[in-house]
């Protein structure tokens, strides 16, 4: 059982620990390498953009469709060479903390970028925990967005036995409902949009920029 007192910090992947939106990368990088071996693949994952830039299915059922091609083709892809692609993208201002992080704290990341890469990025950079989109596909599957998100932290949480989340780093007002429970949110080069929506609740917040 994890101690009452320890403290809780919540980060986002995409524009906040990654400068960058990973999903959008990992589209490229499969089409990208499944071109020279995997004609198939680059053209469903084709189709299946083009649908979703003129809005025939929605942004959900884009990473649906993405994460189903991924699992038919997980063993031929090289993710190793992905993650070197985030690697470049980190913001460094967020590593250092999680670097001197002391001993009382507990760091989750939480996204809702595909498990298949978003879980080595929390490995490899030694968060505790990671929260995303699972690859598994059931009934109750759902993209970890919003008000989702927000239940999975908190079952987390509960689960630990911590009281509190004590810090949330996101660059967006998805995040609202995980704002208006932690005690403080840092925003990360936060767009108008996100600060007109974040001022209309009353959350504690500050802007960071990178």
């Amino acid at each position: 059982m994890i101690n009452m007192k320890k403290k809780c910090i919540v980060v986002d992947l995409d524009q906040t620990f990654i400068k960058g939106n990973t999903f959008h990368l990992w589209l490229k990088f499969l089409i990208f390498q499944s071109s020279f071996s995997n004609l198939w693949l680059t053209i469903n994952i084709v189709i299946f953009v083009f649908f979703r830039l003129i809005r025939i299915i929605s942004h959900e059922k884009l990473k649906r469709k993405i994460i189903y091609l991924s699992n038919l083709q997980k063993s031929k892809i090289n993710l190793d060479e992905f993650i070197n692609v985030t690697d470049k993208l980190i913001n460094e201002d967020i590593l250092i903390k999680l670097q001197n992080r002391t001993q009382n704290e507990i760091w989750i990341l939480a996204t809702a970028a595909p498990a298949i890469y978003s879980e080595l990025i929390a490995s490899k950079y030694n968060f505790d925990y990671c929260i995303s989109t699972s690859m598994n596909f059931d009934s109750e599957w759902k993209e970890n967005i919003r008000n989702v998100k927000l239940e999975n932290v908190q079952s987390l949480v509960n689960k630990l036995n911590i009281t509190s989340i004590d810090y949330l780093y996101t660059d967006h007002y998805d995040d609202i409902p995980l704002m208006r429970v932690a005690k403080k949110t840092y925003l990360v080069n936060p767009t108008i949009k996100t600060l007109e929506n974040v001022k209309k609740y009353n959350i504690n917040y500050s802007v960071i920029n990178y």
